[in-house]
């Protein structure tokens, strides 16, 4: 007669990051909303000339740039009306040296770093997601021995593996599985190491963990 095991088996990769995605703030604020715009339309265009000089002058340590659309708001104070306006810049580097030297030269009083992501590349993904892949079916594999050689069992045969959440597990836990196939993890951090060295920011990169489980139904008899 065949026994059915289920096993979730895991996998856990840490490495350093490739890439850094720096999030710049360019803002302003003031009384005079004209004066503001022109400003910061000013900083704008000078980052994004010093982001193309950059990559002309370091080839591949700028991998992507992104402008978005500038925000305004206004208010009132007790000395009348204030206005300001914003547009996020996001750079993502390859070089973390370059970054660190680039974030020297732009950053101002108008220009400010809001946060840094520590990620990886799709490349370096896709190679943690197969040797986790490999790893969590072996874990998986290793669980369901233990399970059959306690009830003197020997597997026989998978019958299915799958992403957590899809071997008929109810809906609620199908919904908190669903992110859990593969879950990098600390790729931001808000304020991470802004000391000024002299010759740029010292940004210490964060290690990426990276999990993943498999769901896994083996037959033994």
């Amino acid at each position: 007669m065949s026994t059915e095991i289920i096993v979730r088996g895991q996998a856990r990769d840490l490495r350093a990051p490739d890439r850094a995605i720096i999030h710049l703030d360019v803002n302003k604020r003031g009384r005079d909303r004209a004066r503001i715009h022109t400003e910061v339309a000013a900083a704008v265009t000078e980052l994004v000339a010093a982001t193309k000089t950059l990559a002309k002058e370091n080839e591949g340590a700028l991998v992507e740039t992104s402008v978005a659309q500038a925000s305004q708001r206004s208010w009132k104070d007790k000395s009348g009306q204030m206005f300001t306006e914003s547009v996020s810049v996001r750079l993502t580097f390859a070089d973390f040296a370059v970054m660190s030297r680039f974030l020297f030269d732009v950053v101002s009083d108008v220009v400010q770093l809001s946060y840094v992501e520590w990620a990886l590349s799709a490349e370096a993904r896709d190679i943690v997601r197969s040797i986790l892949g490999a790893e969590a079916v072996r874990d998986a594999q290793a669980r369901a021995d233990i399970f059959a050689k306690a009830a003197d069992l020997t597997i026989v045969s998978v019958q299915s593996l799958a992403d957590p959440g899809l071997l008929g597990r109810d809906e609620d836990a199908q919904y908190a599985a669903r992110d859990r196939g593969m879950m990098p993890r600390g790729l931001a951090k808000a304020g991470v190491g802004m000391g000024d060295t002299g010759a740029g920011y010292d940004l210490t990169p964060e290690d990426i963990e990276t999990e993943t489980q498999v769901e896994a139904r083996f037959l033994a008899e």
